[in-house]
């Protein structure tokens, strides 16, 4: 995935994953807290990606009892990302 970044909320119930960056952004620092609308990196293809495809992985998945934290199961982020009202 090149440079990375994974994000755990607030109630350590899920991991998100984001690969491929380009470059972090300068706040994005271990323990830091982020919000809606923070930019934590740039879009790039550092990694395994096509150098000339810029393009990001995420993932979010679920922090399983006694799994390692980026070993969960895979969750669709659909239902947790969808704006109120519209189709899930």
């Amino acid at each position: 995935g090149g440079r990375t970044l994974y994000l755990v909320d607030r109630g350590g119930r899920f991991v998100l994953y984001y690969a491929h960056l380009d470059r972090y952004h300068s706040r994005s620092k271990e323990g830091a807290r982020v919000a809606p609308g923070d930019v934590i990196g740039y879009v790039g293809s550092t990694g395994n990606a096509p150098p000339d495809l810029p393009h990001l992985h995420f993932q979010l998945m679920r922090i399983a009892p006694g799994a390692r934290w980026w070993d969960g199961p895979p969750v669709n982020p659909h239902p947790y990302l969808a704006r109120p009202g519209q189709a899930r």
